[in-house]
């Protein structure tokens, strides 16, 4: 039996107009109601996602910025953070002046950029739209996640950001047109992981739901890793069972295929 229901947000428990249908909502609320934790594992900012924590009056604590922060909507309170050294996210953006690419860089605070709103209208689309515009980065503070937008694939440019990975930075892919750089550590697998431990519910007792390659130490970690028929070749590859796609109810359709009727 499963103790725990983890989601991630885009392109799995919402749709493609980036909203929660009647029944995935109805299926979550369900699954609560017979005591599964649930957690939202998601890119976003936890302030962009205090809606859906409204909406589904979650309590427990929830993984935002691919795992670089563990916010609780209860307290209203960061319980944890792993922001990417100053030194290192300062050298990274001198970094990505080379390409055309705008970017917001996110903080346990709120999530700013040098660009116009007309160069992010890719990110606002998806709820990222308490953006707060600056001319410095330099004196930002507990740099969570720095958010690259890019126009569609781009082989080359991309291959070439990817080479800035080290030691102190990691580079994942979380949608068709955002590369997000986070410490090495965070991950949406580990701060899930952090928070069952508080609960002590172990690894075979979680079922995660992802699309994309952010979500795919989730989705290995998990008990049972369940990829949405949208998802992305490599998430596809790294899970359990695969549903159907972010449209058609998936979500749905998998809690109550290995929640919900178990």
């Amino acid at each position: 039996m499963y103790k725990m229901a983890v989601f991630d947000i885009d392109g799995t428990l919402l749709n493609s107009q980036s909203q929660i249908s009647k029944e995935n909502l109805e299926a979550v609320k369900k699954a609560k109601e017979l005591g599964i934790k649930i957690i939202l594992a998601t890119g976003k900012h936890h302030l962009s996602a205090q809606p859906l924590y409204q909406l589904l009056d979650l309590t427990d604590p929830q993984v935002s910025c691919n795992g670089a922060i563990i916010y609780c909507p209860e307290s209203k309170k960061i319980i944890k953070t792993n922001p990417i050294d100053k030194e290192t996210y300062l050298s990274t953006l001198e970094k990505l002046k080379e390409f055309p690419f705008p970017s917001v860089v996110y903080t346990a605070k709120g999530f700013y950029s040098t660009y116009s709103p007309e160069d992010l209208t890719k990110i606002i689309r998806v709820g990222e739209n308490k953006i707060e515009y600056i001319t410095d980065y330099s004196n930002l503070e507990d740099v969570a996640k720095i958010l690259l937008v890019l126009p569609y694939h781009l082989k080359r440019e991309e291959k070439l950001i990817r080479d800035m990975a080290n030691e102190n930075i990691s580079v994942v892919r979380t949608s068709e047109h955002f590369l997000e750089f986070v410490a090495p550590a965070s991950n949406k697998a580990l701060a899930v992981k952090y928070i069952a431990d508080m609960y002590n519910i172990s690894e075979k007792e979680i079922i995660a739901f992802g699309d994309s390659e952010n979500d795919v130490e989730m989705l290995k970690m998990a008990g049972l890793g369940v990829c949405m028929g949208n998802g992305s070749k490599i998430a596809k590859e790294n899970a359990d069972v695969i549903v159907s796609d972010n449209d058609k109810n998936g979500v749905k359709e998998g809690l109550y295929r290995f929640v919900i009727n178990r």
